[in-house]
């Protein structure tokens, strides 16, 4: 009951909307653990899509594969019809080089345009996203950014909208403000942003 995250997942839990993983007929949330993309990407359309996942099994049996906008992801995981869901969606659109890569650790950056493309918060234009980022200076905000990143856009529309203000950690014997975006995003915080 005392860890930071208690309340928002029990909140989540009670709205079947949290993962939660069975062992020996224990639940465990996995509050400090890392989550996957393809983990990151399910719990998100359930929370967002609820109507289109109830029918994902058929989504699953009615998609060809070969079509897949993933070279890894071709149908035979469980978290494939999400994936290929959220990238028809515009939801999420994976790496340069035409993968998912749905078993590495989701981080902050990836989670931020995630959320924005699903919540319908952020939907910039191709001018917009380049004037965003003409415009944001995170290097006088962030001392761990940088202006020549993809995500650069996103962290600009989030910190003038106030949905995210970084962390504040010591280095070299100050405190600083970081953004962290390339941290991985664990259990616990996923519930407080979903």
């Amino acid at each position: 009951e005392s860890f930071w995250a208690y309340e928002i997942i029990n909140s989540l839990l009670d709205r079947d909307l949290y993962p939660v993983e069975l062992n020996d007929g224990d639940v465990e949330c996995r509050a400090e653990q890392a989550v996957l993309r393809k983990e990151f990407t399910v719990w998100l359309l359930q929370a967002y899509y609820p109507e289109e996942v109830a029918d994902i099994q058929d989504f699953h049996d009615d998609y060809d594969y070969d079509d897949s906008p993933f070279s890894d992801v071709d149908g035979d995981s469980a978290y494939d019809p999400y994936i290929v869901m959220a990238a028809e969606k515009g939801i999420v659109s994976g790496n340069p080089d035409g993968t998912f890569k749905p078993n590495k650790v989701i981080n902050r950056a990836e989670v931020l345009k995630i959320l924005l493309r699903s919540s319908e918060l952020f939907e910039a234009t191709a001018g917009q996203m380049s004037a965003l980022d003409e415009d944001f200076d995170p290097v006088g905000r962030f001392v761990d950014e940088d202006n020549d990143d993809w995500y650069t856009p996103y962290l600009h529309f989030a910190v003038e909208a106030e949905i995210i203000e970084g962390r504040t950690e010591m280095r070299n014997g100050r405190m600083v403000r970081v953004a962290a975006m390339s941290d991985g995003v664990l259990y616990g915080e996923a519930a407080k942003i979903l």
